[in-house]
Parts: C-alpha cells; sequence; structure tokens
C-alpha cells in the first residue's frame, strides 16, 4: 500500500496550483478568465475532493501526537480523521514503544463496563470520529503510566482539504490533481447543463481517474 511521504519532501511532477485547476476546469466551458465561471470551477473542484473524502486512502497517512493526562479517559484526536490506523505509545525520549490494541466501540463497551479506576490501558476505541473528535481508553491513564508514556501518537487517514483561491492542493500524490480536474470539469458541465456529450465525456475521464486512484491505492508496495 502506498504510505503518505513526509511534507518536506517535494513530489515530482508537483500539485498544480488552486488557480491553475480553477482554468482547467472553466475551460471546459471556455471561460478560462471569467471570474465567475472560476469560482464556479472552485466549487466544482472542491465538490470532487468530497468524493475523494468518501473513502479512506492510505496514501494521506497521518500523525497525531496527544499529550496523555492523569486520570484522562477520552482524548481529542484531529479534525480531519478519517479512519484510525494505529495507536502508539512514547516513552519519555520519543520513541514508540508498543501500540494499543483497536476495538469496535460494541466490543469494547462490552468489555470494559466499569472504567472508573485508573492504569494502564490496553485497547481504546473511537466512538465517532466525525461527531465526538475524541479516542477513548480502557482505564483511565494512571500517574505512574503517564511517567513512563507521557504521549500516545495517533497514525490515521485523514481528510483532503478544500482548495481556496490562490492555494495549492497539497495532500496526496500529484494524480489526484487528475481526477480533481476532470470531477471539476463534470460538476461544471452540470450544472451549466452543457450538452450530454460534453458531459459524458468528462465523466468517463474522472471515472477513470477514479478506478486508477483505487487501484493504486491498494497495492503493494515490494523492494521488486
Amino acid at each position: 500500500m502506498a504510505i503518505a511521504v513526509p511534507s518536506s519532501v517535494t513530489q515530482s511532477p508537483g500539485h498544480d496550483s488552486a488557480n491553475e485547476i480553477q482554468k482547467y476546469i472553466a475551460s471546459y466551458a471556455q471561460a478560462a478568465s471569467d471570474p465567475e465561471y472560476l469560482a464556479l470551477a472552485l466549487d466544482a473542484a472542491n465538490n470532487g475532493i468530497d468524493y475523494l473524502n468518501t473513502r479512506p486512502w492510505f496514501w494521506n497517512l497521518k500523525s497525531d501526537d496527544i499529550t496523555l493526562t492523569a486520570d484522562g479517559n477520552d482524548y481529542d484526536i484531529a479534525n480531519d480523521v478519517k479512519k484510525t490506523r494505529k495507536l502508539q505509545l512514547l516513552d519519555t525520549s520519543g520513541n514508540e514503544y508498543r501500540s494499543l490494541k483497536w476495538m469496535d466501540p460494541k466490543t469494547f463497551w462490552d468489555c470494559y463496563q466499569d472504567r472508573s479506576a485508573s492504569g494502564d490501558p490496553a485497547a481504546y476505541t473511537v466512538i465517532s470520529g466525525t461527531t465526538l473528535g475524541t479516542i477513548t481508553f480502557n482505564v483511565a491513564t494512571s500517574a505512574a503510566f503517564i511517567a513512563m508514556y507521557p504521549t500516545a501518537r495517533l497514525r490515521y487517514m485523514a481528510r483532503l482539504s478544500h482548495l481556496s483561491t490562490g492555494g495549492t492542493f497539497t495532500d496526496g500524490p500529484p494524480e489526484v490533481d487528475g481526477f480533481v480536474r476532470w470531477y471539476g470539469r463534470w460538476d461544471l458541465a452540470c450544472s451549466l447543463d452543457l450538452s450530454p456529450s460534453v458531459i459524458d465525456r468528462a465523466e468517463r475521464h474522472w471515472r477513470q481517474w477514479w478506478k486508477q486512484l483505487v487501484a493504486d491505492d491498494n497495492d503493494v508496495d515490494t523492494d521488486f
């Protein structure tokens, strides 16, 4: 599977800027320099990003370090979490020590009905990443536990950020730009009620990009 590279790495080829994507989408209606169409194109591009966010992507794997507190049971997580991948404990030197076991909420509640005592957590769950935005340990973190492991590192697949005028699309590999451009063209063509052939052409393109992105994301990296 593809793993996201550190933010300090510049991929080649690079991402298009938001302005370039807007112009590409608006040009489908022969209006690449029209401010009104460019605004519509930005909305169309972000609709494509919303479509991408309907599934988790391994290439958008990120991490969030969470500072643990004495008797803490619930901890806030990053606001762009799509699906959690792994929760690792870090020692006082910042070294990854071990992972906590993830459990689905129902199993978690069945196994850990009494969570009133503090201790050494062994498992965690996410009740609802989209509404509560917290992880929950099976026991509250004790002071003795935090003295050894003051930090937890949550690795997760993140949601992609929306484009903004003047910005650059930085989430994921540059290939995602192709999907966003053609989804945006299709979305714009639909909203403007362009000819069926123009709409169908754009749809074929974004669906092909989607198929390739999914296939690539499901691939397994090897040292062949």
